[in-house]
Formats: C-alpha cells, sequence, structure tokens
C-alpha cells in the first residue's frame, strides 16, 4: 500500500478503501498492485456475503436449541403455575364459599401471571436502558429494536395463556369443601 502512496495500519487482515474521487482505471490498476504485493485482494461485499451465510448457518444450527428452552421454558410456567395454584388453593376455597366462582380463581391466576411479565418486561428494558448508557449498548450482537420487544410481548402473552390452564384444571377437579376439610388451617 505504501508502494501505491496509500497510508495504513494493519490489524490481522487488510481493509482498505479507495478515494472517492478515483477513477475506476486508477481503482483497478491499484487493486492489481495489491493483489500482486499481497498475493490476494478480496473485495469487501464478497466478504459481507459469505460472513451473511456463515452466520446463517450457524443460527439454523441453534434453532432446535433455542426450540428446546422454548418448550422447557413452557413445562417450567405450566409447573409453577400449578406449584402456585396448589399453594393457595385454600385461600381459592375460601373465596369460593363467600361468594366467589372457580372461573375468577383463573382470572386471579392469569392477573399474577401479567403482573409478572409486566415487571419482567419493564426489568428487562431497564437493565438494556442503562447498559446503553454504561457503554456496554452497543457490543451486543444483536439489536434490541421494536420487533425484539415485539417478540417478547408476544411471548409474556404465551406464558399469560399457558399459566391459566393449569389453574382451571386444578380448581375444577377440587370441590372447595373437599379442600377445606382437608386443610390444616
Amino acid at each position: 500500500m505504501k508502494e501505491i502512496g496509500l497510508s495504513y495500519t494493519t490489524k490481522g487482515r487488510i481493509l482498505f478503501g479507495f478515494d472517492e474521487n478515483a477513477s475506476d482505471i486508477q481503482i483497478s490498476r491499484d487493486k492489481k498492485k495489491l493483489a500482486n504485493h499481497f498475493g490476494m485482494t478480496e473485495e469487501f461485499e464478497n466478504i459481507r456475503v459469505r460472513s451473511e451465510d456463515i452466520i446463517d448457518t450457524k443460527l439454523i444450527e441453534i434453532i432446535p436449541v433455542i426450540m428446546g428452552a422454548f418448550l422447557l421454558i413452557t413445562l417450567s410456567i405450566v409447573s409453577l403455575s400449578a406449584i402456585d395454584t396448589l399453594s393457595s388453593i385454600e385461600s381459592y376455597a375460601i373465596l369460593y364459599t363467600c361468594g366467589m366462582e372457580w372461573q375468577n380463581g383463573v382470572k386471579i391466576a392469569t392477573i399474577k401471571s401479567a403482573v409478572t411479565c409486566i415487571i419482567s418486561i419493564f426489568i428487562m428494558l431497564l437493565i438494556r436502558y442503562a447498559s446503553i448508557l454504561i457503554g456496554f449498548g452497543d457490543k451486543y450482537l444483536f439489536n434490541f429494536g421494536v420487533w425484539q420487544v415485539l417478540v417478547c410481548m408476544l411471548v409474556c402473552i404465551l406464558m399469560i395463556l399457558v399459566s391459566s390452564i393449569m389453574p382451571s384444571t386444578i380448581l375444577k377437579k377440587n370441590q372447595p369443601v373437599d379442600i377445606l376439610r382437608d386443610s390444616k388451617v
């Protein structure tokens, strides 16, 4: 690059650009000189396309892991919802004897899940905003924009729907009188 009058710094591979005012003939001549000196040159566009192909391949490879994690999380949500419902089933029975219907118990569980989701989204956005303020915001491999927020909200809605399934099944199978009779309160 010194031979053709370009300044440069090296760190691993060398990337270089041509002056905006350079003619196509001059760029072609300089490319040939660089190819003769370095042995090989490659257009940045080719590097970019090849890199995107590699990233796409790697993303396809991790899709089963993502799906497995999603399934595991969904099962965990259902299990935690069942545990939460069973731990507060006596409260539901007392509310039922005071005039509440079992369907309202499902509404209570759904509202609890919704509040948990809203708090989780708020904490996630707070951490993301703090990381941007600290200077780590541009260090991530991915952007966190509108589409990502929409996906997070979709996952929260799915979590709320899934977590309302378990309380409805548990509450429908139990009679409030039996629950209170068996309770140790």
